[in-house]
């Protein structure tokens, strides 16, 4: 019986060397080498790049720049994109190498992942047709573009490292030891800062009131200082539901931006708390953080900054131009839960009694 499993066992053995040997002979087929040893982009200077597109099964990314710096997401309502994103594409596209050349026979494209929207009969198909990169100058004129088809696998779904890359126009497909990493969503491009200061030391008062509410509203006389909150003793004020609050404003962060057709009533902008809170420099914000349509989903906000007529600092002035300038008239995601921390009640805010304290 032993030795009945052991020869079962070496012949399933066999099969699976003689299958990956097959198809590493597949992969590694002598012949034209093509491109391989090159980077992936080599000629297109970063400084003339005024569009990159991101298309694949799932969503379109279009990325849009006017200076070569700055750059906006056109699905986000042309928002600031995180810079850092462009600047890791960028530094893959131009290091990573061809390393193998794996197939030139146009029946493989498919199986590789690697076919374009109009290659597939116009349409996309996940696992077929792969993320296609198109990287354009101002005029419109096409300077680069990339498919980023399947990663390497081998027999049984066993991965064996690596990706499939083809140039469009060209059946020969080619392998890259690395991925390159790039976001499908286009939320996922933005910029998700709002403000990231040290609410200690930048923070000098906060008023949060929520229709049919007391109004919840801490000050205090220096940076640094405790808080006080109206209305309640020192003594019974919970602090740390207080350093939530203040970390939550001062670290403010948004995940995606609402359309800009979108009706209020359908990302619940119809009911809103309202939070003003000012700086020790004199800069002022207001916010409208609109109800969660459903747990744990995203609050919409919208935020405005002011300085004080008193404050004659020209960039002090500046940044609170260009703030405006990037939130104005922007509806705002930010997680239902981060909101949720910004909109306590008063009462939340009041410690709570001793477990074991006498009655």
């Amino acid at each position: 019986m032993k030795l009945r499993v052991l020869v079962w066992m070496a012949g399933v053995l066999l099969v699976l060397a003689v299958g990956a040997f097959a198809l590493n002979r597949w992969i590694t087929a002598p012949g034209d080498m093509g491109r391989v040893g090159q980077v992936l982009m080599t000629g297109v200077d970063p400084a003339d790049v005024a569009r990159i597109q991101v298309i694949s099964p799932e969503h379109t990314v279009t990325l849009n720049s006017t200076d070569g710096s700055s750059w906006t997401v056109a699905e986000q309502q042309d928002f600031p994109v995180d810079t850092k994103k462009i600047k890791r594409l960028f530094l893959k596209l131009t290091t990573l190498t061809l390393d193998h050349k794996v197939s030139d026979e146009a029946d493989k494209l498919g199986v590789l992942g690697v076919l374009t929207k109009e290659e597939n009969g116009g349409k996309l198909e996940k696992g077929k047709t792969g993320k296609l990169i198109r990287i354009s100058d101002k005029s419109g004129k096409p300077l680069f573009s990339l498919v980023i088809g399947n990663d390497r696998q081998g027999q049984g779904a066993m991965t064996f490292g690596g990706t499939y890359v083809r140039y469009p126009g060209d059946n020969a497909v080619y392998l890259i030891s690395d991925s390159v990493v790039v976001d499908l969503r286009p939320a996922d491009w933005i910029d998700t800062v709002v403000l990231d200061v040290e609410a200690d030391k930048m923070l000098k008062s906060v008023r949060v009131q929520n229709a049919g509410q007391r109004a919840v509203e801490f000050s205090r006389d220096k940076a640094g200082a405790p808080w006080s909150l109206a209305g309640l003793p020192a003594a019974e004020l919970n602090t740390d539901q207080v350093k939530r609050l203040t970390n939550q404003l001062a670290g403010l962060d948004v995940y995606k931006v609402a359309a800009g057709d979108t009706a209020p009533a359908v990302i619940g902008r119809k009911r809103l708390g309202h939070v003003e809170f000012e700086f020790f420099d004199k800069r002022r914000f207001t916010m409208d953080v609109g109800d969660a349509k459903a747990k744990d989903e995203f609050r919409y906000i919208s935020i405005h900054a002011a300085l004080d007529p008193s404050v004659k600092d020209a960039s002090l002035q500046d940044w609170v131009k260009d703030f405006n300038q990037r939130y104005k008239g922007r509806l705002l995601g930010i997680y239902d839960w981060d909101a949720s921390r910004i909109l306590q009640p008063w009462k939340d805010y009041k410690k709570k009694p001793a477990a074991n304290a006498k009655k």
